[in-house]
């Protein structure tokens, strides 16, 4: 008898069925929280945003050379209100009604001016004020697989003559553990090309608590963790997909089923071939930038292959 983790779906049954269906039952729990460092800049000001000095990222992995993108979003929220919703993964589109961003942004020296949504560019002049609205500047990377680096809370004072966002690595903390091994474990076939159906369907809660959405943008990943035991994969519970020895991922937004094998892959485009010997695990995450900056899954679990 083989373990495997699995993120997002489970299910179980006597005799394996290529049809995994993952359940509340399978879900894993978490405790934890995340910080944020702040900051108040000039009001008005077209600031820069810089990351040279940022090399560990929120997760605690080196910093890549440089991020896919950077998010500037203003929250209706005080600062203790919007930390405990990302942290409890509760935040709504309502909650943030302005963004901006840039993809690519290359280089540190960026200037928020260089922003746009919807091909719209920010106009720091006009947002840039000091009316008690909170900013959170976000540097991700949207592949191969969706990651929070590191998030800055912002305001802006008549008071500060600061025009730099910089990230470092004590920007902000997030500390995590999870609890893998309580839930119950989904069974699965062992076996290469098995037509394999991810069913998750009947997900009622996410590991937040709160009704599972399935219109939230999402991805499901697939990673293969090897030797490890489960009581290792909870100690990398925040580094879980570096750790992985294989990891596959695909977009499943607005669905909640996924068949199609060959279009879950790895970073080399390699697809998904099926599941073997050792420790795996399968995972849902949200990959909206605005309503999802927590680095918890939605769903994780254990699955037994057979």
């Amino acid at each position: 008898m083989v373990s495997w983790i699995v993120v997002g779906l489970g299910a179980g049954c006597a005799a394996p069925s290529p049809n995994l269906v993952l359940t509340d039952e399978h879900n894993y729990s978490f405790t934890g929280s995340v910080d944020f460092g702040q900051l108040d800049l000039a009001v008005g000001a077209d600031i820069t945003f810089c990351y040279d000095a940022l090399t560990t990222t929120l997760r605690g992995n080196p910093m890549p050379a440089a991020p896919q993108e950077l998010l500037f979003a203003k929250f209706s929220l005080d600062l203790d209100t919007l930390t405990e919703k990302i942290t409890d993964g509760t935040l709504t589109q309502s909650d943030s009604p302005y963004q901006t961003l840039l993809a690519n942004p290359g280089a540190c020296g960026v200037l928020s001016s260089t922003m746009s949504v919807l091909d719209n560019p920010h106009d720091p002049v006009a947002e840039h004020l000091d009316d008690g609205g909170i900013w959170l500047a976000t540097v991700r990377d949207i592949t191969p697989r969706a990651d929070i680096l590191m998030s800055k809370v912002v305001t802006f004072s008549d008071a500060s003559t600061a025009t730099e966002v910089a990230f470092t690595d004590d920007c902000s903390s997030a500390n995590f553990t999870a609890d893998l091994h309580s839930p119950s474990m989904v069974d699965a076939p062992k076996g290469e090309d098995q037509p394999i159906t991810f069913d998750w369907s009947g997900l009622e809660n996410d590991a937040n608590g709160k009704a599972f959405d399935p219109l939230l943008p999402a991805e499901l990943v697939v990673g293969k963790l090897g030797d490890l035991e489960v009581a290792d994969a909870e100690a990398s519970f925040m580094r879980l997909y570096e750790v992985a020895e294989e990891l596959y991922t695909v977009d499943v937004y607005g669905v909640t089923a996924w068949t199609d094998l060959s279009a879950l892959v790895d970073a080399s485009g390699a697809a998904f071939g099926g599941f073997d010997k050792g420790l795996w695990f399968i995972a849902i995450n949200c990959t909206d930038a605005t309503q999802c900056l927590s680095p918890t899954p939605l769903f994780l679990t254990l699955v037994d292959v057979r």
